[in-house]
């Protein structure tokens, strides 16, 4: 659900990306782009919290669309999904792992299986 949830996220304003994504695995994402991301701590409202965020979001929302995409490419490519008759040879592992190489994806792809149809396996 995470990698579903990520690809399909709304990233073009903080409410929206807060309503499909952060409500539902945290601000920790963040962190990849920003530095200044507070401490854990109380907020005094709603209000507070959202004009916290907003501004690191702002900071980070160019690359964090940049990963989103460059995921959504990464499955795209590993489950042929664009019917591309050059890779359709290739298995879905040997797809994933060739294209987190050239994008640099291993910090992202930890403890990632890629599922293989019950007839392949």
């Amino acid at each position: 659900m995470f990698l579903i949830n990520f690809i399909n996220a709304d990233f073009s304003s903080f409410e929206s990306a807060y309503l499909t994504y952060f409500c539902f695995y945290g601000m920790g994402l963040l962190e990849e782009f920003c530095n200044n991301i507070p401490t854990v701590r109380a907020f005094n409202s709603e209000q507070d919290f959202k004009d916290t965020y907003k501004v690191i979001f702002n900071q980070s929302k160019i690359k964090l669309k940049e990963l989103q995409n460059t995921i959504k490419l990464c499955v795209n490519y590993t489950y042929n999904l664009k019917r591309q008759d050059k890779y359709k040879n290739a298995s879905y592992l040997t797809k994933f792992i060739a294209y987190s190489i050239n994008k640099n994806l291993f910090r992202y792809t930890t403890n990632i299986n890629v599922y293989y149809n019950i007839n392949y396996a």
